[in-house]
C-alpha cells in the first residue's frame, strides 16, 4: 500500500520549518516500517501525537500521521474496525482539505478496501463510485484512476463469481499493459499489477474455471520476488507476499513440498518483520501440508489451520470470506485425517 505523498491543499499556508522536520521523518518511515515496524511504530505514534499538539488535529501533518498509524495498525484491529477509522479519516480530511486532495481520495479508498475485507458487499459499490469519480475528476488515464480501476479488479477477483473474475482480468491486463508502456516492465507500479495477475489465475484455478493457469502464475510471481528482493530486500512485505504467491501456485501444481518451505521461511521473516495480512502464510502452509497426504504433515496442517482460523477471526471478524475459506479447509483436513485413521 502507498502512503500518501505529501502535498499541501491548494492555497493552504506553507509548511513551517518544524512540520518539514515531521514531514521528513515521515518520509523515512514510509521505507522502515513495512520492514521494522516494532522499530518504527513507536516514532510514528509520537510524531502523531507531536504535530496534533503543535499544529492541531486538523493540520495535514498530522492527518498524514493519522492515516499512517491507521494503516500500520490495521493487523491488530478487524476489518470493520479498521475500515470505521478510514471513514472518520476521510470524512476530516474532506472537511479540512477538500474533497478532491489526495489524502481525502486515499483514505476514501482505503476505506473501500477494509469495508470488502470485512465482508460487506458495499465495499465494491464503494469501489465502483470511487473508480467512476476519478475517471470524471481526473481522466482515465491518472494515477487515481488507475489505482481505483485495480483495487476494483481485487475486490472483483475476492468474490469469485465466474463474471467478475472475467472482468477482473480485463481490467488487470489493461493495467498490465498500460503501466509497462509509462513505467517499464519493472516498476513498483507494475508489479503490483503483475502480482495480482497471477492472483487473478490462480483464482480461476481455484474455481476449476478455464483460463486458470498456475504455471504462469508461478513465472509471474517468481519475476515478482525476484526484483523486489533486489529494490526492496527479501524481508520487505511486498516480497513476502510475492513469495506466499509463488508458494500458491506450486500447490496448484502439486508440489507442496517446495510450497511448504518457501512458506516456512516467509513465516520465519514475519516473525520479524510482521505479517501484513496475519493468517494468509498459515493457511497457504495448511493446505500445502496438507497437500503431501503425509499422516504427519496432516497433523501439523490440522495445528497450522487452526492457528490461521484464529489470525483470520481476529483480523476480518467472524462470518467473512476469509474466515470462512479457512474454517473449510480446517474442516477438510479433519476429514482427511479421518479417513488416515480407518485405513
Amino acid at each position: 500500500m502507498t502512503i500518501p505523498a505529501r502535498s499541501s491543499a491548494p492555497g493552504a499556508r506553507p509548511f513551517t520549518p518544524a512540520e518539514e522536520v515531521l514531514l521528513a521523518r515521515l518520509e523515512v518511515l514510509r521505507v522502515v516500517l513495512p520492514v521494522d515496524p516494532a522499530a518504527g511504530m513507536p516514532e510514528l505514534r509520537a510524531i502523531c501525537s507531536t504535530a496534533a499538539k503543535q499544529f492541531g488535529e486538523t493540520a495535514l501533518v498530522t492527518l498524514e500521521a493519522k492515516y499512517m498509524v491507521i494503516y500500520h495498525e490495521a493487523k491488530n484491529h478487524d476489518a470493520a474496525t479498521t475500515a470505521a477509522r478510514f471513514a472518520e479519516l476521510a470524512a476530516t480530511c474532506e472537511r479540512c482539505l477538500g474533497p478532491e486532495a489526495y489524502l481525502t481520495r486515499r483514505s476514501a479508498l482505503v476505506r473501500a478496501q477494509f469495508v470488502r475485507k470485512s465482508g460487506d458487499p458495499e465495499g465494491i459499490r464503494l469501489y465502483e463510485e470511487e473508480l467512476a469519480h476519478r475517471e470524471q475528476a481526473d481522466g482515465p488515464s491518472a494515477w487515481l484512476s488507475r489505482l481505483a480501476r485495480l483495487n476494483l479488479a481485487v475486490a472483483l477477483r475476492d468474490r469469485g463469481e465466474l463474471n467478475d473474475l472475467n472482468r477482473a482480468d480485463q481490467i488487470i491486463e489493461r493495467e498490465l499493459t498500460e503501466r509497462a508502456a509509462e513505467y517499464g516492465e519493472e516498476h513498483p507500479r507494475t508489479l503490483v499489477a503483475l502480482a495480482n495477475k497471477a492472483l487473478l489465475l490462480l483464482a480461476l484455478v481455484d474455481g476449476g474455471h478455464l483460463g486458470g493457469d498456475a504455471e504462469r502464475a508461478l513465472q509471474l510471481a517468481t519475476d515478482v520476488v525476484r526484483v523486489r528482493e533486489t529494490v526492496l530486500g527479501p524481508l520487505h512485505e511486498s516480497t513476502l507476499n510475492g513469495q506466499m504467491i509463488r508458494a500458491h501456485a506450486l500447490i496448484a501444481l502439486q508440489r507442496c513440498d517446495e510450497a511448504t518451505w518457501i512458506l516456512l521461511r516467509v513465516l520465519a521473516d514475519q516473525a520479524a518483520a510482521g505479517a501484513s495480512d496475519p493468517g494468509r502464510a498459515e493457511e497457504l502452509l495448511a493446505r500445502a501440508l496438507a497437500g503431501t497426504h503425509r499422516r504427519s504433515d496432516l497433523e501439523q496442517a490440522r495445528q497450522v489451520a487452526a492457528d490461521a482460523t484464529r489470525l483470520r477471526s481476529r483480523q476480518y471478524g467472524p462470518d467473512t470470506p476469509q474466515v470462512r475459506r479457512v474454517e473449510e479447509l480446517e474442516a477438510s483436513i479433519l476429514t482427511q485425517l479421518a479417513a488416515a485413521s480407518a485405513r
